[in-house]
């Protein structure tokens, strides 16, 4: 019987438990981060290639611009229909500051300011992009290379602006046919599909937008809707939504 025994060792079934509770310990963990990180840049299922958003009933309309017509209550309001893969902008600008105010309804829970921001040009490492809601700056775009992701070309500044959520999605669109032996500079421009959501918004919602371009790049802003979400009976059910 002696012969069997192994002295000093503890018995295997007590180490494989021991592991076990650890494995499931830091699986539980991983849950509990997970559900307490949150990204600030989501991508947005309610607004389409246009930036459109569906109604509800509690929504109020308060402004669509395509820039088919004019640019209405914009400063500087110049168009142009004259961009390759693009119909009528507003802009193109440089390093212009652009800026358009919008009035908001009294009983207004949530504003909804969303834009197509089309980046012209070769961005890559030639300054900053940045978007105010009044006076304060809420991001900063910036292109660091074409495998960078959405989150990593957006930087957030204002984190305190109250139930502020920040919506993005990108695209590259090359109007001109991928061919060596065409002269000129390249016609490619990267589009960010663009939506920003604030509770309690004010009388006012002012958008600024300002670039730090260089050499030659050049941005314009397309499709944009703003939307109320007023109070409608419900409470903080609306607000929620």
């Amino acid at each position: 019987m002696g012969q069997n025994a192994q002295t000093g060792q503890p018995p295997r079934g007590v180490l494989t438990i021991d592991w076990m509770v650890l494995a499931v310990a830091c699986i539980a963990l991983l849950f509990l981060l997970g559900t307490m990180i949150r990204t600030s840049i989501e991508p947005d299922s309610t607004v389409g290639v246009r930036g459109l958003r569906s109604l509800g009933p509690e929504d109020i309309l308060l402004a669509f611009q395509d820039f088919s017509f004019d640019a209405t209550g914009w400063t500087p309001a110049a168009t142009s229909d004259q961009l390759p893969g693009l119909g009528p902008v507003l802009g193109p600008f440089t390093d212009e500051a652009v800026e358009r105010s919008f009035a908001m309804p009294s009983d207004a829970l949530i504003g909804h300011l969303a834009f197509d921001l089309h980046l012209i040009g070769d961005w890559v490492g030639q300054g900053e992009f940045h978007i105010a809601l009044g006076e304060q700056e809420i991001m900063s775009i910036h292109l660091p290379g074409p495998e960078s992701t959405s989150a990593e070309m957006i930087d957030i500044h204002a984190t305190d602006v109250r139930g502020l959520r920040i919506f993005a999605n990108r695209s590259v669109v090359s109007p001109r046919l991928p061919e060596a032996v065409l002269p000129g500079p390249t016609d490619d421009f990267t589009t960010f599909h663009i939506r920003l959501q604030v509770s309690e918004p004010g009388e006012t919602l002012v958008l600024r937008l300002m670039s730090e371009a260089e050499g030659g790049a050049r941005w314009s802003l397309d499709n944009l809707t703003v939307v109320a979400t007023v109070s409608d009976g419900e409470g903080e059910d609306a607000a929620q939504r």
